[in-house]
């Protein structure tokens, strides 16, 4: 047997195997193992089912394992944003279909996507936001994106309610338009 460091033969002594050269101890390269480098992987592989194909409720997560969104969260449409606007009491809904469209290429731009940010919404403190992506505040939803749009739209009539126009009751007429 030669031994591993050196290609020197292996001297055998009580106690072990020593490189000739360099006196290094010695074991026998165990056989067998490529049973456990290839029967591992295989195992795992039937333990998290078979692969499928991604379907629209589920996403690929870290190391390709399936996991699952939120199942209520909406598709993008101009009709479905829409309807989440006037449920979170936007104002001039339509005006704020037309900006997310334009803020995510018909909602189909990168952040829309992978940020689940359809108004192109910065990072700042908010329950909705989870993280950040990019310089921009990345969501759980679609939902939770424009609940929070609809938030920052009315902390905004909030602040320039009564310095804004000289009629007291500007803000109130802005939200009662459709």
């Amino acid at each position: 047997m030669k031994s591993t460091c050196h290609n020197s033969p292996v001297n055998h002594y009580s106690n072990g195997s020593y490189c000739s050269t360099c006196f290094r101890p010695q074991t026998k390269p165990k056989r067998g193992i490529w049973i456990l480098y290839l029967g591992l992987p295989l195992i795992l592989l039937m333990c998290f089912g078979m692969v499928k194909a991604p379907s629209i409720n589920e996403t690929v997560g870290i190391y390709g394992v399936y996991t699952h969104t939120i199942i209520n969260d909406i598709v993008p449409t101009d009709s479905s944003v829409l309807s989440e606007l006037v449920k979170n009491k936007s104002v001039l809904a339509s005006v704020a279909v037309a900006q997310a469209r334009i803020e995510s290429a018909n909602y189909t731009s990168d952040m829309a996507v992978n940020n689940k940010n359809l108004f192109g919404i910065k990072v700042h403190k908010c329950k909705y936001v989870t993280g950040k992506r990019n310089g921009h505040a990345t969501f759980a939803s679609f939902r939770d994106n424009i609940a929070c749009y609809c938030e920052i739209q009315h902390r905004y009539l909030r602040k320039i309610d009564g310095s804004y126009a000289e009629d007291s009751l500007y803000c109130q007429k802005v939200k009662e338009m459709k």
